[in-house]
């Protein structure tokens, strides 16, 4: 069979977008998250599942299989101000992520 480069770049592609949105569909990145010297991943599941509760939704950090920091350097707002790394959580359940 002759299969056409560019419909097998396109087929490449949508495959491709389809795992990302996949992969997307159980985690949550989340700003504003104040970054303490020293901070654990515990203290870090901690302040993000308070965080998140405000939604009304009760969030727990066992309610995440994976929470990192996008990096380790606060970023200037316009006006000067410092913005904490966001972060990124990975939840256990999508039925929880969908909650929130």
């Amino acid at each position: 069979a002759v299969v056409s480069t560019q419909s097998t770049g396109v087929d490449l592609t949508r495959t491709a977008v389809k795992g990302e949105q996949y992969h997307r569909r159980d985690t949550l990145t989340v700003t504003g998250v104040t970054k303490n010297t020293g901070e654990t991943d515990a203290e870090l599941g901690r302040k993000v599942a308070e965080s998140l509760s405000l939604s009304g939704e009760s969030v727990k950090p066992v309610d995440f299989s994976v929470i990192h920091r996008n990096g380790n350097q606060a970023r200037k707002n316009r006006e000067g101000k410092d913005i904490p790394p966001s972060v990124t959580v990975r939840f256990s359940k999508i039925g929880k992520k969908d909650k929130v």
